[in-house]
């Protein structure tokens, strides 16, 4: 069922794109491409903030880049990266022990724009969310002793992302921005084998620990390359 509703959205952002370049196919004098590159914080919702229940997530910075295409004077489709390193919400002495996140996505943006230097904007995305995971290895895992904790590699899940935000220029090919954005990843079936075993991101089997669900806040630069005006 997930992968099959995140198929449907990236077929349905391409076809989108698609038809939209072909109707600003006459454009001679526009931006080309974007450049962006923004920071923020990221808040966990719901089960994810007790995951594993000693081993919750807390608000932590995280760090993004985009580049992309202008389909046509508003639209643009482009990659994206993000990064995280989540703090642990514990009283366990951990180290420098985190929950991180290398999330790799593809984007389309339609900004709105008007007369004046603020422009609105929305943006979807979907995209597969590798995470890292401080997880408690089992007691009898070889070489590692009761309650010993480790960084694993969670196998890949798919995302979706929804943000809304302003965009404002500074210059006449740059700017500042600052977006709400909503993501979600797919990670109810996302496991890890170690020594033999099988370490399970949904433990618990609970619904509002099946997924994991961040609410982000950027803030960062644009850069646009093109014909400006």
């Amino acid at each position: 069922m997930k992968r099959s509703m995140f198929v449907l959205t990236l077929l349905v952002l391409l076809m989108g794109s698609t038809t939209l370049m072909a109707q600003d196919s006459d454009d001679d004098e526009r931006d080309i491409l974007e450049l962006s590159f923004y920071g923020g914080v990221g808040v966990p919702i719901g089960g994810l903030s007790d995951w594993h229940g000693d081993l919750g997530v807390k608000p932590s910075l995280m760090y993004g880049m985009d580049a992309g295409l202008f389909l046509n004077s508003n639209l643009v489709l482009g990659i994206n990266f993000t990064y995280a390193a989540y703090s642990i919400d514990s009283d366990l002495e951990l180290g420098d022990l985190k929950h991180r996140f290398y999330n790799p996505s593809l984007y389309l943006k339609h900004y709105f724009f008007g007369e004046g230097n603020l422009v609105p904007y929305i943006k979807g995305s979907v995209g597969v969310d590798n995470a890292k995971f401080t997880t408690e290895l089992l007691k009898d895992t070889p070489g590692d002793p009761a309650h010993a904790y480790r960084e694993l590699s969670y196998s890949p899940s798919p995302s979706v992302g929804l943000a809304g935000g302003a965009f404002y220029y500074t210059s006449d090919y740059s700017g500042i921005f600052l977006d709400l954005s909503y993501h979600h990843a797919f990670t109810s079936e996302s496991d890890k084998e170690l020594a033999g075993r099988t370490y399970q991101f949904n433990e618990s089997g609970a619904w509002d620990m099946a997924n994991s669900t961040m609410l982000e806040i950027h803030i960062g630069i644009n850069v646009y390359f093109g014909s400006g005006e």
